[in-house]
């Protein structure tokens, strides 16, 4: 296609490249065999190959995953490219330069791989501007320049200790925010149902009812009532609240979780509200057989439509590591040999952080909101429950005594395979907020001096 540069049509490149004396044939050969090659989609289809690749599984695997998707966008473009013939030379190439920086972007992958896929398409998009003579306005240069600047002083900024600490804790209070906005209201017929379930299944009166600040629950709103069993003795239950708002997010954070850890397979995506609370309840069921600690179940109650509750026993005197800060090295061993347990069944808890591990009164350990756990889950997700609860304890006791006791506890093998997860990109999300930046290069240094 021909036309007027002035009237904004486009210049075939090899004509481009005639009529540009000055910039020589190099330029333009290159931007030719570049556009021939279409090297956005090169860089679409590595920066796909690199993800599929991170996955860890056979070579085949990886390969067919890459080229599906790399097929199934390329589909895409080609619908475009007819959908927009007037600009059919550049309609599909300026889907694959967005694309592929957006994909640079947003796969977790390795710097090199990212710089790889960000340098074609800069070769890209710099020797057609030159081949086809475009003028790009000053505004626009200073614009991008600033951004560029922007971007690189963040970045310098985000490796300076104190201020990798103010944004963790502003990340920290903005998720206690988004936790806090997604409870559920305790209307008067709310409640009222609530007491009528557990009256008629548990025989339990319920006289008051206690909102629990539980920051960092984002999959509920976890209440505590008091009132009397069926024996009239003074009683306590712990209740999660969970509505169709809880299971979106829960839903949309999964999402985004498989994105950020791709060495591992996603977690179940629920179908429905009902089926994500009768997993949890499952979930207990089946820590109370194996003897790990943690809240033993009574039930799961339909409130209302799209509204469940998971009733649990109260733990008496109960505080979130989070809350506690130091603990003893006896809380240490309790933590590890819990893990243990759940390793012996191949069963991970799935989230652990701060907020999911609670201090007993003497010191005893137990694990909550059981949500994500997987039963017959495999190693990369043993090794992944291990790594993360080594950093949280490391939080609050030595780091070089967890991992001396998780070496005799859980042994030298899970810990070589822990190591492998022990980067801030493969933590959960709340830990990632809360330790100290060198803190996984800490504790991988620790377990090879000991392996």
């Amino acid at each position: 296609m021909a036309g007027r540069k002035g009237q904004g049509a486009v210049i075939p490149l090899r004509a481009a490249g005639h009529s540009l004396a000055g910039l020589g044939p190099v330029v333009a050969g290159a931007a030719y065999w570049l556009t021939l090659f279409s090297a956005y989609w090169v860089a679409v289809g590595l920066a796909l190959l690199f993800f599929a690749r991170r996955q860890r599984r056979d070579a085949l695997s990886a390969l067919l995953a890459a080229a599906v998707a790399w097929l199934l966008l390329r589909a895409l473009a080609a619908i475009l490219r007819l959908l927009i013939p007037c600009i059919a030379p550049d309609a599909e190439a300026s889907f694959g330069f967005v694309l592929a920086l957006a994909l640079a972007y947003l796969l977790p992958l390795r710097l090199w791989q990212r710089l790889l896929c960000l340098g074609i398409v800069v070769a890209m998009a710099g020797s057609r501007i030159l081949a086809l003579g475009c003028r790009v306005p000053g505004e626009l240069a200073l614009a991008l320049g600033a951004a560029a600047l922007a971007a690189g002083l963040l970045w310098l900024l985000g490796r300076w200790p104190p201020a990798r600490r103010l944004w963790q804790r502003a990340m920290l209070a903005l998720d206690d925010w988004s936790s806090r906005s997604g409870r559920t209201a305790l209307t008067p017929p709310l409640l009222a149902v609530l007491a009528a379930r557990l009256r008629l299944h548990l025989g339990f009166v319920m006289e008051g009812v206690q909102p629990v600040g539980a920051a960092g629950v984002h999959a509920s709103t976890p209440v505590v009532v008091s009132g009397r069993d069926a024996a009239g003795r003074a009683t306590h239950y712990f209740v999660k609240i969970v509505t169709l708002t809880n299971w979106q997010a829960s839903l949309g954070y999964e999402l985004l979780e498989w994105l950020k850890r791709p060495g591992q397979p996603p977690e179940p995506l629920w179908l429905s509200v009902k089926t994500m609370v009768e997993y949890e309840h499952y979930m207990q069921l089946l820590f109370d057989d194996l003897g790990v600690a943690a809240p033993r179940p009574r039930g799961v109650y339909r409130l209302e439509r799209q509204v469940y509750a998971l009733v649990s026993d109260y733990l008496q005197g109960v505080q979130t590591l989070r809350e506690v800060g130091r603990v003893g090295r006896g809380y240490v061993d309790a933590a590890l040999q819990a893990l243990r347990r759940l390793r012996e069944a191949d069963c991970v808890h799935g989230d652990i952080k701060a907020s999911n591990l609670v201090v007993l009164p003497g010191e005893r350990f137990s694990f909550v909101d059981l949500a994500r756990a997987v039963y017959v889950a495999g190693g990369r997700r043993l090794a992944q429950d291990l790594a993360d609860m080594l950093v949280v304890l490391s939080l609050h006791h030595d780091p070089e005594v967890v991992v001396e006791r998780a070496g005799e506890i859980i042994g030298e093998q899970g810990l070589r395979q822990a190591r492998s997860y022990l980067h801030r990109r493969r933590l959960n999300v709340e830990t990632r907020q809360m330790m100290p930046l060198d803190l996984p290069r800490r504790l991988r240094d620790l377990i090879a001096t000991r392996l």
